[in-house]
């Protein structure tokens, strides 16, 4: 998208794991500047299946994780330029994807 002259940035919500019940997990997003909108839109691109819809839409938020507070869900406000590093981390060591994703997933940046 940046070579295409769009604004693009990432974000991330911390939600539970779906694994396990106690564990978290961060989720990365994409975000967009809307010019004429004069604001971001977060963008979920993982695809849609069974349990969520995240297609594009300019007039609704529509992301595949809806955050639940109540369960320590939440959204992070920082748009960043790069990928945290946490998560880089564990994309470029992981050799098996099945026990990347149920046991290496970070929660924070650390």
């Amino acid at each position: 998208m940046r070579c295409n002259g769009i604004y693009t940035g990432f974000c991330y919500q911390r939600v539970k794991h779906l694994s396990t019940g106690d564990n978290f997990a961060l989720h990365a997003l994409n975000a967009i500047y809307e010019p004429d909108l004069k604001r971001w839109i977060r963008l979920d691109a993982r695809g849609n299946n069974y349990k969520f819809n995240a297609d594009f839409t300019l007039n609704e938020r529509q992301l595949g994780h809806i955050i639940r507070p109540e369960l320590g869900e939440f959204e992070f406000d920082d748009l960043i330029a790069v990928p945290l590093p946490s998560t880089m981390r564990v994309l470029e060591n992981s050799t098996n994807l099945i026990k990347m994703y149920f046991n290496d997933l970070p929660d924070y940046d650390s």
